[in-house]
C-alpha cells in the first residue's frame, strides 16, 4: 500500500514538472475556417431538476433506514432541505 501511494505521489508531481514546464504563450486555432477547418455550432441548454440523495430512503452503506443524525439530513423541515434538491443540468 506503501508503494502505491508512493507511485501516485511522483506521478502527481511529474505531471506537475511537466505542466509547469509548457510555455503559456497561446496556440493557434487547428478547427478555425480560416486554417480550413469547420465552423461548429453547439446548443447549451440549462434545465431543472430535482436531484434525489438518497432514492432508496436507506442508508446504501449500512442497507437500513436512516438513523441518528442522518435523519436531519434527509428528512425536510422548517430548517432542513431534506434529500431532494433542486438543481441545474447542463445539456
Amino acid at each position: 500500500m506503501k508503494r502505491l501511494v508512493w507511485a501516485a505521489c511522483l506521478v502527481s508531481v511529474a505531471t506537475l514538472t511537466q505542466l509547469s514546464a509548457t510555455p503559456a504563450t497561446p496556440r493557434p486555432m487547428q478547427d478555425s475556417p480560416a486554417a480550413g477547418g469547420r465552423e461548429r455550432t453547439y446548443f447549451i441548454a440549462a434545465e431543472e431538476t430535482e436531484w434525489d440523495y438518497a432514492p432508496l430512503g436507506i442508508d446504501m452503506m449500512t442497507g437500513e433506514p436512516f438513523a441518528g443524525t442522518a435523519v436531519a439530513y434527509t428528512q425536510p423541515g422548517p430548517t432542513q432541505i431534506g434529500h431532494v434538491y433542486r438543481k441545474a443540468v447542463y445539456r
